[in-house]
Formats: C-alpha cells, sequence, structure tokens
C-alpha cells in the first residue's frame, strides 16, 4: 500500500519509523473502530481487543462495519475488515475482555483505550503507566469528544478523574469520528517521540466549541 499523501504531511523517514511501530486498540465501537482504520491506512500495526458483537442499534456511528456484520464478533470482523485495507499491516485480533489477569493482552508501543468502562479503564491506566506504556484514552457523552493522554508524573486516568460531563443514551454520530481524530493525532505525536499537548480536550462537535473538564465553555 501506498502512503504517498501521509508521507508528505510527516516526511519518509517518520513513516517509515511508523511502520515497526504496534498499537492496541481496547474497544471496537465508534471511536476505536475509526482509530483502527486510521492507524492502518497509515501502515500500523494493531492488536485489537474487544469481546462483544457487532449491534445494529450502533450502526450509525460504526463507518468501519456494514449490516453483514451484525451479530458476528467485532475483533474478527475488523481483522478481516482492515487486512483488505492494508495487507502490508500486522493486525491480530482478540475476542477477549481486558481483566486484570489479561492485561498483557494489551501491550505495545501505545495502548489506546476506547473502551468506554469506568471500571476498566483505571487499570489499563495504571498498568501502562507502570510499564511506561504512553496511553490515550477517549470517549464520547452526549456530542462532546473527549480525549486525555498520559504523562510522565501521573496515568491518564487522573487526568480525567474531575470530569463532570456525563454520558447520555443519545450521542452526535459525528462526535465518535472527532475522538477518533484527536486520539489517532495524539497517537502519532507519541509514536514520533513527541510530547502532544497536555491535559484533557473537550470538544463539542455539534456547537463547535472547545469545553472544559465541567462542559463550560473556554
Amino acid at each position: 500500500m501506498k502512503y504517498t499523501h501521509f508521507e508528505q504531511a510527516i516526511g519518509s523517514d517518520q513513516a517509515a519509523l511508523l511502520r515497526s511501530k504496534t498499537v492496541s486498540v481496547i474497544g471496537l465501537g465508534g471511536i476505536g473502530s475509526t482509530v483502527a482504520d486510521l492507524l492502518v491506512r497509515s501502515g500500523i500495526n494493531v492488536r485489537l481487543v474487544e469481546k462483544g458483537r457487532v449491534e445494529d442499534e450502533d450502526m450509525d456511528r460504526l463507518s468501519l462495519f456494514s449490516s453483514e456484520d451484525v451479530s458476528k464478533f467485532k475483533a474478527t470482523q475488523a481483522k478481516k475488515k482492515l487486512s483488505k485495507i492494508n495487507p502490508d499491516v500486522t493486525v491480530k485480533s482478540f475476542n477477549e475482555e481486558v481483566t486484570e489477569d489479561a492485561l498483557f493482552l494489551i501491550e505495545s508501543d501505545i495502548v489506546l483505550d476506547c473502551s468506554a468502562n469506568e471500571e476498566l479503564s483505571p487499570l489499563i491506566s495504571q498498568y501502562c503507566f507502570d510499564k511506561k506504556i504512553p496511553c490515550v484514552w477517549a470517549a464520547v457523552r452526549d456530542n462532546r469528544a473527549i480525549v486525555a493522554v498520559s504523562d510522565d508524573k501521573k496515568p491518564v486516568h487522573e487526568h480525567i478523574k474531575n470530569l463532570k460531563i456525563e454520558a447520555t443514551e443519545g450521542l452526535f454520530p459525528a462526535a465518535t469520528h472527532m475522538a477518533a481524530g484527536f486520539m489517532y493525532t495524539k497517537c502519532i505525536k507519541l509514536l514520533l517521540g513527541e510530547k502532544p499537548k497536555r491535559g484533557v480536550v473537550v470538544y463539542d462537535v455539534y456547537k463547535q466549541q472547545f469545553e472544559d473538564l465541567k462542559g463550560n465553555k473556554k
């Protein structure tokens, strides 16, 4: 697969470096499946960890999947699709739940937590921090794309502990793509040895404005 436009954006040496990296994507909902797609199209190897199946009610935000995937394992279907998109990358999939005893599954150059699981995320976050693996967390709440990244001083879950934006049943589908875009960009910077902007990004896609952890306009 050619990476002409991507290499023009970051340079051929940097693009070659990225092709030697592997990223773990935990959760293959709207954010996880979209960011996995972006990574594979950039020549980056991925490890996909998700125990769930594709559900028809989620199709408005699952751009990687189609109606023929409904009721099938997300990780299995994602691997099939991503391997066709870019046969040059290595795609490994695990139809498993990440538990405290199975955290070894996520070890890679960077971990992207798209699990949307309030009990699991601190486990992933602390494990990565202890192992010195960069970790990026992302979620969508209502119309807001929310992304946070770990640093040398504290794990990523410490950055979002004061988040006051509650989850709702409804969400604006474009917010998943915005969150995936922010997450992807932070991931690329980390893989290239750069330090992405610290803190938590909160962006209301519908209002087109950045907000603080309480949902107030910045």
